[in-house]
């Protein structure tokens, strides 16, 4: 631990822990994506995958960390130049290099394995695809991009980056128009009828490289990392969406709100739905209060726990409407959702999920019939369920993915439902149990 000493004293040894049992996903490890895989592996991250279809080239010595004109004259794959940079400074370290596109689907199973990952490609087509994908599989996704604008005379006009933070259930890129969607389909076409819609100039500027500077992609990196280590140690609250002035030197925050409607992370979208489509297919909306934000200490928490009641109430109603099973009791504060649909790990094929907010609190506890068991041999977190002291002949469920749910009841529904019909999605952030089963392998 001695290489990781001066920042143990800023994190502790449980921050570093919690470091070393990460797996961490850069897609494109061009100008940013190399220097954040430099960051991660000094940061001492235990397993890095890295996935980019690109060899070196000389033009991408200005900027790509660790490259050398040796890997320019064989042509190296940069995933495999990284690999060999990584491997001279920590032995211990595990990389996945996966020289592949993102837009493959063999690629994407790579990215399965991460507890968060970063994207950094300059195109919309392959944020579009993991803007889903994070929601998709309730992974975390740091997007991180630059741009430079400079006249004939090359001085710049304009010249900046971003970086936004995907956190499922909290909202996505699509929430905030952070993706072109007509610049994503028009990349995704076949090559011929793309190199015919370039023609035609359906596709203005396509296949011309923009201009890249290593100081302007470094303060990217850095602060996409930052906002990483935040997410992992919680040493300051995470700013979701964070914009850099080049030319000002000015970092602004913005906020980044969530649409209720959005077409990619509402609960009627692509939310936690994993490999087996839509566990949860209920096409109802829930008019839930929303917290009294004007009011302070006391007087704040007694609204947040009328509103939590007020939310299993307008649940129990809105399902009984619908012919949906779900009973409870809004002022104990649980409810019981009946014959969901499982995974295949699990030695029952549906099951009932009982919620309880204990103390008046925002995070749930959720139970599960104890002669429920899974096959952990699937690949599945071993703390995924566990006994539990609170009520006879019920286990618990692992609960770190569900922490103060606030208001949004409805989304948690589908997570936790989504969970349970994709069990490996639990494990995210450093999980003990799934670390085990993945070393084990």
């Amino acid at each position: 631990m001695e290489m990781f000493d001066r920042q143990i004293r800023v994190f502790g040894k449980a921050g570093q822990r919690a470091l070393q049992k990460l797996t961490v996903g850069i897609v494109g490890v061009g100008g940013i994506g190399s220097l954040i895989f430099v960051l991660l592996v000094r940061l001492g991250v235990g397993c890095i995958v890295i996935i980019d279809n690109d060899h070196v080239e000389e033009s991408n010595l200005n900027r790509l960390a660790g490259s050398t004109l040796s890997d320019v004259k064989n042509k190296t794959p940069k995933v495999t130049m990284l690999k060999r940079y990584a491997k001279e400074i920590n032995q211990k370290i595990k990389i996945i290099a996966v020289k592949a596109n993102i837009l493959e689907e063999d690629a994407q199973q790579y990215l399965k394995l991460c507890d968060v990952f970063f994207g950094c490609t300059d195109n919309q087509s392959s944020r579009w695809i993991l803007n889903i994908f994070s929601i998709k599989y309730l992974i975390p996704y740091i997007d991180t991009g630059t741009g430079i604008k400079a006249d004939a005379n090359h001085n710049i006009e304009h010249a900046g980056g971003q970086v936004r933070v995907v956190i499922p259930s909290k909202g996505c890129l699509n929430c905030i128009d952070g993706i072109d969607i007509s610049i994503a389909q028009q990349e995704m076409l076949p090559e011929d009828e793309r190199q015919i819609a370039i023609k035609l100039g359906y596709i203005d500027g396509a296949d011309i490289h923009s201009p890249a500077v290593a100081p302007l992609n470094g303060t990217i990196a850095n602060l996409a990392v930052t906002e990483f280590v935040s997410l992992v140690t919680g040493f300051k609250p995470i700013q979701r969406y964070i914009f850099y002035d080049f030319l000002k030197a000015s970092v602004v925050p913005i906020v980044f709100n969530k649409n209720p409607h959005c077409f990619t992370c509402s609960h009627l979208g692509s939310l936690a739905i994993g490999d087996h489509g839509k566990p949860f297919p209920v096409e109802m909306l829930i008019n839930e209060l929303k917290p009294q934000t004007e009011t302070q200490g006391d007087l704040k928490m007694e609204s947040e726990i009328t509103n939590k009641r007020h939310s299993i109430e307008n649940l129990l109603t809105t399902a009984q409407q619908h012919g949906f099973e779900i009973e409870g009791n809004s002022d104990a504060q649980w409810f019981l959702i009946k014959d969901v649909t499982l995974g295949n790990c699990f030695n029952e094929p549906t099951t009932n999920i009982m919620v309880k907010f204990h103390d008046d609190s925002n995070d749930p506890i959720i139970l599960l019939p104890e002669n429920l068991s899974i096959n952990t041999e699937n690949g599945i977190c071993g703390n995924f369920l566990e006994k539990t002291p609170y009520i006879k002949d019920w286990k618990s469920l692992c609960p770190h993915m569900f922490q103060d749910i606030g208001d949004e009841l409805f989304e948690f529904i589908t997570c936790l439902t989504g969970f349970l019909a994709n069990p490996s999605l639990c494990g995210l952030m450093g999980c003990e149990g799934k670390a085990l089963v993945q070393t084990s392998k």
